[in-house]
């Protein structure tokens, strides 16, 4: 019975051992290893196992193991001496892992299985710095269940090599599993509440975080044709978008997500040649960034302001970009709305316009940026029409007029430029405005002609010579950036200032998650054409391209993923002190309704209390919090 125990007892053990291994390798692999020392630890992870089972590991005398630890160790030194700071979590990663691997073909005793455990501690708590995602979630969970029973197993093992006692039943019986179940169901549950003690990276409230994002093709200082065609079936999501009444409305499909804007087109790419000149946006009394008095004149200021007006929340993934998405026209934003007001806090957003009037945020913290955002309804045609046809007021016309030498001091032709060589361009251009004389007019009249003659697609075929002047003339087929493009280069030939706008389209709703997800493969391009009497005004000339096929099950494993994806990059990834701060803001008023030091202060936005009186409700808050967890934790001991 006792030889029958012991096989057991070791077969139960290896099996968790090497779960655990797995799991911890599973963490890290992906994220930090290269594909020559990826492969190399699968093959080893797999013939370690028929390795150890044959009882191979002292045919190798232990000084050639000692050998491998020590050129390891030379090489991964070297390799850091020569690499830069960024590389050195993977480096050590890389160290480990290979460590690992030769105790899994070396080891022979209870020591060698204690390194191999600790080591793949040390893998999983370099997960929490090289894998943001949320399967790094899952594995964690697995890893403490599994590694609880494998720690407790290998306790049993090690016994059973002391004493070689005779055991009367197997190790795995009802009772004890039941116990190894309990007991690590109560590490997790430790796990979750030290997780929710301490805020990641330090002290979190006060250290700079980042985290990996979507870098976003289109939104760099250059803009070459073509790129868009590349990333239109990317489901990584950009922006999660939330309504009022927990809803999309209909109209949201065609929602435009201004996020930046081009003058100078070179024959193949887009560039921005104004000088870069910032304007920071002041906040109302209700902390908010008012964008209609910096964003738009007094007359297209009525305009908007006789419109119904709008509120969306959105949360927006790290872009690798500072530009905010707007929809137009904007009227104010709340960055990180219901925040404490704290001057120390990292969340804190500033927000700035640039020669383009395109909208920019600084934040300490390369982390996900949530905001509310108020905007009213677009003008109809009619009004843009009124106003761009001239039959504006006498007064109305004098502003015009001086805000136009103005604004040519500082812009001049920026907006009319046509490359040379394009003067096939110019003649259609000229023959499709006809006998328009306004800018909106002209406009409208190439948009019917673009959407009457062109198709969309992302197949580009192949050409020769100019792309924009290949698609008017021979293919007539391309994507949205031709669209726009030519409809810019088509516009200023007749004498109307226009511009290329980079952004998002639209979206598809998450029901799962409640919102609206806007995706990579849903960047487009349009065009902004001047209109003297109101500004810039935003018009789309790419005829309707349909969403991409997709299968319904597929669907909703990607909703059920983002959906999921984003609780763990919100109360994981990015959980910092203001977030436990309102944690135990809530806790407390659980406990203690009338305590004063709990309020929750987020319907205090009017200003009245000041930076100091926030911070000491803050502190008082924070000691609150900790004086329950050290008596929680006194009446656990």
């Amino acid at each position: 019975m006792s030889l029958t125990y012991r096989a057991n007892l070791t077969r139960y053990h290896e099996r968790a051992m090497y779960i655990v291994v797995a799991l911890s390798f599973l963490a890290v692999a992906f994220k930090s290893l290269a594909v020559p020392v990826l492969v190399l630890s699968v093959v080893g992870y797999l013939v370690s196992i028929f390795w150890h089972q044959r009882g191979l590991s002292g045919w190798v005398p232990q000084w050639i193991w000692n050998g491998l630890v020590l050129i390891t160790l030379l090489v991964t030194g070297a390799q850091l001496y020569m690499s830069d700071d960024s590389s050195a979590i993977d480096l050590g990663v890389q160290f480990i892992t290979l460590l690992m691997m030769i105790k899994l073909f070396s080891r022979q005793g209870d020591r060698d299985e204690w390194q191999i455990y600790a080591l793949t501690f040390l893998l999983m708590a370099a997960g929490t710095a090289v894998n943001e995602d949320l399967v790094y979630g899952l594995l964690f969970a697995l890893y403490v269940v599994v590694g609880t029973f494998g720690l407790a197993l290998f306790h049993l093992v090690v016994e059973e090599r002391r004493r070689e006692r005779r055991a009367a039943r197997l190790p795995m019986g009802r009772v004890y599993a039941a116990i190894l179940a309990l007991l690590a169901g109560a590490v997790f549950m430790s796990s979750v509440s030290i997780f929710f003690v301490f805020p990641r990276v330090g002290l979190g409230f006060f250290a700079t975080k980042k985290r990996d994002g979507a870098s976003m093709t289109g939104f760099s200082e250059k803009v070459e044709l073509g790129s868009h065609g590349v990333i239109r079936d990317n489901p990584q999501v950009a922006l999660r978008v939330y309504f009022k009444n927990g809803k999309m409305p209909q109209e949201a499909g065609s929602f435009h997500w201004r996020m930046r804007s081009f003058d100078r087109y070179d024959g193949e790419a887009w560039t921005r040649t104004l000088r870069q000149k910032r304007h920071h946006i002041q906040r109302n009394k209700a902390f908010e960034f008012q964008l209609s008095d910096a964003l738009y004149n007094p007359v297209m200021r009525g305009v908007i302001g006789a419109r119904a007006e709008e509120q969306v929340t959105i949360y927006m993934e790290p872009l690798g970009t500072d530009h905010m998405p707007t929809l137009w026209p904007a009227l104010g934003i709340d960055a990180n709305p219901g925040a404490l007001r704290v001057p120390f806090n990292p969340r804190h957003v500033a927000l700035y316009l640039d020669a383009y009037n395109d909208l920019h945020f600084n934040m300490r913290n390369e982390l996900g940026l949530p905001y509310t955002m108020r905007f009213g309804q677009a003008p109809d045609t009619k009004t843009l029409r009124g106003y761009s046809d001239g039959s504006a007021s006498a007064d109305t016309r004098a502003l015009v007029e001086a805000r136009a030498r103005a604004r040519r001091r500082r812009v001049g032709d920026a907006y009319l430029h046509v490359p040379e060589g394009f003067e096939r361009t110019k003649a259609l251009a000229k023959r499709v405005a006809g006998e328009a004389k306004d800018p909106y007019s002209k406009a409208q009249a190439i948009i019917a002609y673009l959407e009457a003659n062109y198709r969309y697609t992302t197949d580009l075929p192949p050409t020769t010579g100019q792309p924009v002047e290949a698609f008017l003339f021979d293919t007539r087929r391309g994507h949205c950036e031709f669209f726009a493009s030519s409809m810019v280069l088509m516009a200023r030939s007749v004498g109307v200032e226009a511009r290329l706008v980079n952004g998002f389209l639209g979206g598809t709703w998450n029901e799962l998650g409640g919102y609206m997800a806007v995706r990579q493969g849903d960047a487009h391009s349009w065009v902004e054409i001047y209109i003297p009497e109101l500004g810039w005004v935003p018009l789309d000339p790419t005829p309707s391209s349909g969403a991409p096929a997709i299968n319904p099950a597929q669907q909703w494993l990607y909703n059920a993923y983002d959906s999921a994806r984003m609780t763990w990059m919100r109360w994981v990834v990015e959980y910092d002190l203001e977030r436990q701060i309102k944690a135990a803001q809530q806790l407390g008023n659980a406990l203690s309704p009338r305590s004063s030091f709990f309020k929750n202060n987020s319907k205090d936005r009017d200003g009245d209390k000041d930076d100091e009186q926030k911070a000491a409700q803050l502190n008082a808050a924070a000691l609150r919090f900790w004086i329950f967890i050290l008596g929680y934790g006194g009446l656990l001991v």
